[in-house]
């Protein structure tokens, strides 16, 4: 409703809304305290922080992570396939399509299915890299981008972790389980 005043100015005293569609925001913040690291050369799942998405407005639905490396390591010590992931509670949750581009130093981690954060809640999310190259390097890890649909992402770039890599050598071992 649009009125004019006696000085000749119109006024705006009223919005009418239609159809509209509630897009959701989320806000990231890492999740504690982003620490630099000793790792052997050959470290995988190495977890270099934890990321909190909150929905805070409708529900937000996450399809991937954007997370640079930077730093005076080799950036192709950083493994291209499923080289940088994410993980909750323990367990991987992103795809296995995840990728780490050597050239650009970006990875994107993606979720499939996608992470769905509903509203008022949070999802704490780790990230973890997998090393391949050698020692005494230096790798900053640092959160980008949250790529998620409908929604407006707030907070980001995250500082991550640090790691400096040592001559140690990680081994593989197996373990059987057998039942009686």
């Amino acid at each position: 409703k649009t009125t004019t005043p006696t000085t000749g100015t119109p006024v705006t005293t009223g919005t009418t809304t239609t159809g509209s569609t509630v897009a959701g925001a989320m806000t990231v913040a890492l999740e504690g305290t982003a620490v630099a690291q000793y790792v052997p050369k050959n470290a995988s799942s190495v977890k270099v922080g934890t990321v909190k998405l909150s929905a805070t407005a409708g529900d937000v639905t996450v399809q991937s992570l954007t997370v640079s490396r930077s730093g005076l390591g080799n950036a192709a010590d950083i493994a291209s396939t499923n080289g940088v992931r994410a993980a909750q509670n323990g367990v991987v949750i992103s795809s296995t399509a995840d990728y780490y581009n050597p050239t650009s130093q970006k990875a994107t981690v993606y979720f499939s299915p996608a992470l769905v954060v509903k509203a008022g809640t949070s999802a704490s999310v780790d990230v973890l890299v997998n090393l391949s190259g050698a020692e005494n390097s230096q790798h900053q890890f640092t959160l980008d981008a949250v790529n998620a649909s409908n929604t407006t992402v707030t907070g980001a770039p995250v500082t991550l972790g640090l790691l400096n890599t040592t001559s140690y050598v990680t081994a593989t071992t197996t373990a059987n389980l057998a039942v009686a």
